[in-house]
C-alpha cells in the first residue's frame, strides 16, 4: 500500500513537471490596448516556431471588419485586409465611422518553404470595437471616441 502511495505521488509529480516545463508553441496578438493616434497598437508574441528564422520573410495579421466566431474564417481569402510588417509591433488606425465596429484579427507568419512562399496562421485570433477599448482607458483619444459614440446615439 505504501509503495502504491509512493508510486502516485511519483507519476504526479513527473506529469506537474512536464506541465511546468513544456515549451509553449506558436504565436499570438498581445497587448491590444487603444492608442493615441487614433487607433489601436498590438504585437505577436512568437513562441516557438517550427521554421526557422532565416526562411521568415514577415509578420502579419489578417483583419475582418466583424465579428468573427470560427478561425477559419480568418484567411486572406475572408480577409477585409491586412497589415505586414518585419518587426512583431502594429498600429491600425481606425476612422471614426468604424468607432463601433467589430475586428476580427489573426497573426500569421509569411515564410520560405524551398523557393514556395507560404502562410502559417495563429491557432487563436483577438475580437474587438474600439469603442469598447475606449471605455476602459482613460487616454485624450478614448475620451474623444466615447463621447463621439455616445453623441451618435
Amino acid at each position: 500500500m505504501r509503495k502504491s502511495i509512493l508510486l502516485i505521488f511519483a507519476l504526479l509529480f513527473v506529469l506537474a513537471g512536464c506541465q511546468l516545463f513544456s515549451e509553449k508553441k506558436g504565436f499570438e496578438i498581445t497587448n491590444l490596448s487603444l492608442s493615441q493616434e487614433e487607433g489601436v497598437t498590438f504585437q505577436i508574441k512568437v513562441h516557438k516556431l517550427e521554421i526557422s528564422e532565416n526562411d521568415i520573410i514577415s509578420y502579419g495579421v489578417v483583419i475582418v471588419k466583424e465579428k468573427v466566431n470560427e478561425i477559419e474564417d480568418l484567411t486572406f481569402d475572408k480577409k477585409d485586409s491586412f497589415l505586414e510588417s518585419e518587426n512583431l509591433s502594429f498600429f491600425l488606425q481606425i476612422d471614426e465611422e468604424n468607432y463601433q465596429t467589430d475586428y476580427s484579427l489573426r497573426a500569421y507568419v509569411k515564410y520560405l518553404d524551398g523557393e514556395e512562399e507560404k502562410y502559417l496562421y495563429s491557432e487563436s485570433f483577438e475580437v474587438f470595437n474600439l469603442y469598447s477599448l475606449a471605455k476602459e482607458s482613460n487616454n485624450d483619444f478614448a475620451k474623444k471616441v466615447v463621447r463621439i459614440v455616445e453623441e451618435k446615439k
